[in-house]
């Protein structure tokens, strides 16, 4: 049994340490938590509703260098995104038990549009 256990959690780590592919999905509890193609066409609106109250929301200017839990977005980007200081809203929802997502979202017409996602273990500091 320990040894199913040691496997199982080996086969875990792999898979994490795994970029998403845009047809996978993640399981959260029982839930099937889908990922990437199914992200991107949300909206900030849309994603409230699926994904229940946000626990912290935040908006701040796009920069060549930013603090290291968005390090990741400038590399989405073009250059003039960066230096025109597109704007970014940065929401973070309760993922499962012991994780949360965060998802990045750029302004497109009237909406919110994803951008990027994270999802990290609850008391990680950045």
């Amino acid at each position: 049994m320990m040894k199913r256990i040691f496997q199982i959690t080996v086969c875990l780590m792999v898979l994490a340490a795994m970029p998403v592919r845009a047809n996978q999905t993640l399981e959260a509890g029982e839930v099937m938590v889908p990922l990437d193609n199914s992200l991107q066409e949300l909206s900030f609106t849309q994603a409230e509703s699926e994904f229940g109250p946000v626990l912290e929301r935040d908006e701040f200017d796009l920069a060549a260098e930013l603090p290291e839990f968005r390090n990741e977005l400038p590399d989405l980007f073009d250059q003039s995104a960066i230096t025109s200081g597109t704007r970014i809203l940065e929401a973070t929802w309760s993922f499962s038990a012991t994780q949360n997502r965060t998802v990045w979202f750029r302004r497109a017409g009237d909406a919110w549009r994803y951008v990027h996602h994270k999802v990290w273990d609850k008391g990680e500091e950045f």
